[in-house]
């Protein structure tokens, strides 16, 4: 089941984003992660409304309720929105959590007539997008944290 972060999920959510964030990432300085677990997404910040106001987080939940991924992705106001991250647990990738996810964010963002969704990721992450419906529009040489960023783009809300 995919849903929008509730209350009732927070904490299962948020042990997940630490977890991947901290062992998923490893591109990203020590430093970097810990503002962005320990400071800019800290768990009470998810309860926030002010937080609710420029983030969409959804949430795939397993049959035992335990939060299995989520995608966090920056409200738009031009159109325009961006999948900031994107996380599966590790024992359930390979399965369609990561496309059901996107497949249901996509929904959102045509609901909220958004017309594109942007995304960074590097190099190796790429197909699993393309194969989602994402395309390559550049890449960002030693962009945010010093890393290549391919950006990539999904057209939605097209009639």
């Amino acid at each position: 089941m995919i849903i929008a972060l509730t209350a009732e999920y927070v904490d299962s959510f948020y042990e997940l984003f630490a977890e991947v964030m901290n062992t998923e990432f490893t591109e990203f300085h020590k430093n970097d992660i810990y503002t962005f677990v320990n400071i800019l997404h800290k768990k009470e910040n998810f309860s926030r409304p002010e937080y609710q106001r420029i983030y969409d987080v959804i949430i795939s939940i397993d049959k035992n309720n335990n939060v299995i991924g989520f995608i966090i992705a920056i409200k738009s106001v031009t159109g325009v929105s961006n999948i900031a991250w994107m996380g599966v647990d590790k024992t359930c990738r390979m399965k369609g959590v990561g496309s059901d996810l996107l497949a249901y964010y996509e929904k959102i963002a045509d609901n909220l007539g958004y017309h594109l969704i942007e995304l960074n990721t590097i190099k190796g992450k790429e197909d699993f997008y393309i194969k989602n419906g994402y395309y390559v529009i550049g890449v960002r040489e030693d962009g945010h944290y010093h890393i290549d960023n391919i950006i990539m783009n999904k057209r939605v809300n097209i009639s």
